[in-house]
């Protein structure tokens, strides 16, 4: 399970993991944030996580990096392929942005809630 909190010692938002050998818990949430944004700006936040598990059974973490307008930065989506524990990020995968809102538009450039599904070949 994944949770988006405050965090005193990064001074932004944070996402956690929570594991749990049943789907009802009890949950124990890592001491250490999965992700955690390396902006120094505290209002470049890092939420809104999603765990997809493809067909092949790999797993993905997808996020949302929250724009920070006063920099000029913008919000996106990013993705990191997950260890085979689902606890830690495989050794060796990176961070890819998958969808960068540079272009603006109505939400001025923010990106919300990532969540993937696969349908045949494709991904949505």
């Amino acid at each position: 399970m994944t949770g988006t909190a405050y965090s005193a010692e990064h001074g932004r938002l944070v996402i956690a993991l929570a594991t749990a050998s049943r789907i009802d818990g009890p949950y124990t949430v890592q001491p250490d944030p999965i992700v955690a944004d390396t902006n120094n700006s505290p209002s470049v936040s890092v939420l809104d996580s999603h765990l997809f598990q493809d067909h092949d059974g790999r797993v993905y973490f997808l996020w949302k990096r929250d724009s920070n307008q006063r920099t000029g930065t913008n919000g996106s989506i990013r993705i990191r392929e997950m260890n085979s524990s689902g606890r830690a990020f495989l050794p060796g995968s990176v961070e890819r942005v998958i969808l960068d809102n540079a272009v603006g538009g109505w939400e001025r450039n923010l990106a919300e809630a990532p969540w993937m599904i696969r349908r045949g070949g494709y991904y949505y």
